[in-house]
């Protein structure tokens, strides 16, 4: 929804949907992540940076470069137990302050 009001284009995927992959990154990212989606973007759109992408190019992770906002294509409530990454990344979003 975000990469969408922003401007982006979401391309349709094969290969995303009930399967897990391996995510390259520049994050501290889980290195394999579920995945059950059929659109994706492989370009970010204006004013956000790719955070993680997927073995075929599609982006997994970006974020808005004036706001502390995340997207994440994976389903981190899907995976028990929870990939410690993924709790500590949610927290520091959720407990940002401005400087």
């Amino acid at each position: 929804m975000m990469g969408v009001h922003a401007g982006g284009t979401l391309v349709q995927v094969d290969g995303h949907v009930r399967t897990r992959h391996l995510l390259s990154h520049t994050e501290d990212w889980p290195g394999e992540v579920n995945s059950y989606h059929n659109w994706s973007f492989f370009q970010a759109p204006p004013g956000y940076a790719i955070l993680a992408q997927a073995a075929d190019g599609a982006i997994e992770a970006m974020r808005l470069r004036t706001m502390p906002w995340e997207a994440w294509m994976w389903h981190p409530e899907r995976d028990a137990p929870f990939h410690l990454s993924d709790i500590e990344r949610w927290r520091r979003l959720m407990n940002y302050e401005e400087n």
